[in-house]
């Protein structure tokens, strides 16, 4: 018998520095961006938390599987992202899942940078 736990999980964002942060409003600019092109790319493959992992996992038909089921957290995930890979996955999804100009996708990559470099991480 699969047992949920839901916990309360905020709005998916990129990684901001905090409100009113040197990136703050650039962050929320490239999150309007980015998030259609996200949905478009991933085609509705996208788990957002804990409580969506777990709504999923238990539709699924499970009688072939065990029924233990285990949880963890990533310590540091955006500090440990290659960024060279970043950027490959965020261009090959501006490329496939949108409309943006060459011109666009590399000012989106750059801004994507700055917000990378001048964005505080803490667990």
């Amino acid at each position: 018998q699969l047992q949920i736990t839901a916990k309360t999980i905020p709005p998916t964002r990129l990684v901001t520095s905090g409100t009113n942060g040197s990136t703050y409003r650039l962050e929320i600019f490239l999150e309007n961006i980015l998030n259609p092109v996200v949905e478009r790319y991933c085609h509705g493959e996208i788990i957002k938390g804990t409580t969506e992992f777990l709504r999923y996992i238990s539709q699924l038909d499970n009688s072939d599987m065990p029924q233990n089921v285990a949880s963890l957290d990533v310590d540091a995930l955006y500090p440990s992202i290659r960024r060279d890979l970043l950027h490959l996955a965020v261009e090959d999804a501006l490329r496939s899942s949108s409309n943006h100009t060459d011109t666009e996708i590399s000012a989106i990559l750059e801004l994507i940078t700055i917000c990378l470099e001048n964005s505080t991480v803490q667990y």
